[in-house]
């Protein structure tokens, strides 16, 4: 008896033939070009991971590796700053993500607050640059003081 192209290693399913190996994914960097798993056990294992894993994983490992921050020192951060952005005191963090953005100084990698979107923007648009911000401070001054003589 020939050797079958593909086994499962997690269900032992083995595809002897072509059509056989619908049942498994395609997977260029394996040897023949074919999954160690078929659809059932791969299907099976993403559920298992996502189930695991929780729905807020990639949150947790992206502020990990940029920030070097823990899901629960953002959450201590959000507490300390009342639930709101450091800046505007906004409850709504109006980002696509549902969660405050962290502000961080661009060249020491620091992190300073939780901001939402509009005003990490705002910082982002400035460059961090306090004269920059101050001198938009002093036009919002001077203009609301013209448009309101009017």
């Amino acid at each position: 008896m020939s050797e079958p192209l593909r086994t499962c290693r997690g269900c032992g399913v083995c595809a002897n033939n072509l059509e056989d190996l619908s049942d498994f994914i395609r997977n260029k960097s394996q040897l023949h070009g074919y999954d160690n798993h078929c659809k059932t056990c791969r299907n099976a294992q993403i559920r298992v991971w996502k189930a695991t894993k929780g729905k807020g994983y990639q949150q947790c490992a992206r502020l990990r590796a940029v920030y070097g921050l823990t899901l629960e020192q953002y959450d201590t951060m959000l507490s300390t700053q009342g639930g709101s952005c450091s800046i505007c005191k906004t409850v709504t963090p109006d980002h696509g993500s549902g969660r405050f953005v962290v502000d961080h100084c661009h060249t020491t990698g620091a992190v300073r607050g939780l901001l939402c979107n509009s005003c990490n923007v705002l910082l982002g648009g400035a460059k961090d640059n306090q004269s920059v911000l101050l001198e938009a401070v002093q036009y919002l001054i001077r203009t609301n003081k013209e448009t309101t003589n009017v």
